[in-house]
C-alpha cells in the first residue's frame, strides 16, 4: 500500500490547531455584532407580535373609514378595561397602522364616498 504511504507522509504534522489571538478591537466588533443580532430579533418578534389593526379593519367590509385602523386602535388604546400588554402591543402598532393607513388612501376613500 505505497499509495496510503505516501498520502500519510504528505500531511501536516498533528497538533493543536493555530488560534487567533483577541484583541479588545475583536471584542468590540463581537459585542457590536451581538448587539445589532439581539436589536433585529426584537424587532423581528415585534413586528411578528403586532398585528396591523389596519388590515383587520379592512376585513370589516361594512364599516371601512378613512383612518379607521388608527381610529380603532386608538380607542383600543385608551380602553382602561382591555389588558395592559394588548395596549402596550398596541401602542407600538400604532405608528405602523398610521403608515398602513396612509398607504392604503386611494382604497378607503373611494369606498367611502361611493357609500
Amino acid at each position: 500500500m505505497p499509495f496510503i504511504s505516501r498520502a500519510l507522509s504528505n500531511r501536516a504534522p498533528a497538533g493543536p490547531l493555530p488560534t487567533r489571538t483577541r484583541t479588545p478591537r475583536s471584542d468590540t466588533r463581537i459585542r457590536t455584532c451581538l448587539a445589532a443580532l439581539r436589536g433585529i430579533s426584537i424587532a423581528a418578534i415585534l413586528s411578528l407580535a403586532t398585528g396591523c389593526v389596519s388590515i383587520e379593519h379592512l376585513a370589516e367590509d361594512e364599516q371601512v373609514e378613512i383612518y379607521g385602523g388608527v381610529q380603532k386602535s386608538w380607542n383600543y388604546i385608551q380602553d382602561l378595561e382591555n389588558p395592559v400588554m394588548g395596549r402596550a402591543v398596541r401602542t407600538l402598532d400604532f405608528p405602523l397602522t398610521l403608515v398602513f393607513d396612509t398607504l392604503i388612501l386611494p382604497v378607503t376613500v373611494p369606498i367611502v364616498l361611493l357609500r
